[in-house]
C-alpha cells in the first residue's frame, strides 16, 4: 500500500502541467471557503458547492491514477490481484481530495455541527462515487491530455458529473428539503451503477 500510494503521488507531483489542470477547479473553491470563514449562515449554499467540486477533483485524480497509468504492462504482471491494485489507486485519488472536505468541516464543527456532518457525509459519498466510476469502468487514457478524458466515453463522464451533482443536491435536501432526498439519492447512485453495467467488458479484459 505504501509503495503504491507513494508511486501514484510522485507521478502526480512530478508533472506541473498535470497539477495545474487537475487543481484548476480548486480556484473555484476559494471564494466559497472565504464565505465559509466570514458567515455563519452560508452553509446552505457553500456545502453543496464544496461537495461537487471535491467530487470532480477526485474524479480527475481517479482518471489519472487508474485510466492514465504510465506502465500498465508492468502493473499487469504484478503478483497482486488487479482489483486490489485498482482499489489502491482509487484510495490514492481520494486521499488528496479529502482535505478540501475535511478542513471546512472541522471549521464548521465549532459553529454548526449539522452542516459539518452533512459536508462529511455527502463529501465522502461524492469522493467515493467518483472513484468508483473509474474503478468499475476501467479505461485506458493518456495522462498528457486530460481533455481527452471528457471526449472519450462521454456517457460515463456525464453520469459521473450527474453523480457529483446528486451528492451536492443531497446536501441541499438535508437542510430542509428531505422530501426530495430520494430523488437526490437516485442521482448519487446513477454514476456507479452505470459504470458497473457499461464497464463489464472492460473489467473482463483487465482481469
Amino acid at each position: 500500500w505504501r509503495l503504491m500510494l507513494v508511486k501514484e503521488w510522485r507521478l502526480l507531483l512530478r508533472d506541473p502541467h498535470i497539477i495545474s489542470q487537475t487543481l484548476l477547479q480548486v480556484l473555484y473553491l476559494t471564494p466559497m471557503l472565504f464565505l465559509a470563514f466570514r458567515s455563519d449562515k452560508a452553509a446552505f449554499l457553500i456545502v453543496p458547492g464544496i461537495v461537487m467540486i471535491a467530487s470532480m477533483l477526485a474524479g480527475n485524480l481517479a482518471w489519472l491514477t487508474m485510466a492514465a497509468e504510465d506502465a500498465p504492462e508492468l502493473i499487469g504482471v504484478s503478483p497482486i490481484p488487479k482489483l486490489r491494485l485498482r482499489m489502491m489507486k482509487a484510495i490514492a485519488a481520494i486521499l488528496p481530495a479529502s482535505p478540501f472536505v475535511l478542513i471546512p468541516a472541522l471549521w464548521w464543527l465549532q459553529k454548526d455541527s449539522y452542516a459539518a456532518l452533512t459536508l462529511v457525509v455527502c463529501g465522502a459519498g461524492g469522493l467515493a462515487s467518483a472513484a468508483l466510476c473509474h474503478l468499475l469502468n476501467p479505461r485506458r487514457g493518456d495522462r498528457k491530455n486530460m481533455r481527452a478524458r471528457y471526449q472519450e466515453n462521454r456517457l460515463v463522464n456525464f453520469l459521473e458529473a450527474l453523480t457529483s451533482m446528486g451528492w451536492a443536491a443531497l446536501a441541499v435536501c438535508l437542510h430542509g428539503y428531505l422530501a426530495w432526498a430520494p430523488l437526490a439519492l437516485g442521482f448519487c447512485a446513477l454514476g456507479p451503477t452505470a459504470a458497473w453495467f457499461l464497464g463489464r467488458a472492460a473489467r473482463q479484459e483487465s482481469i
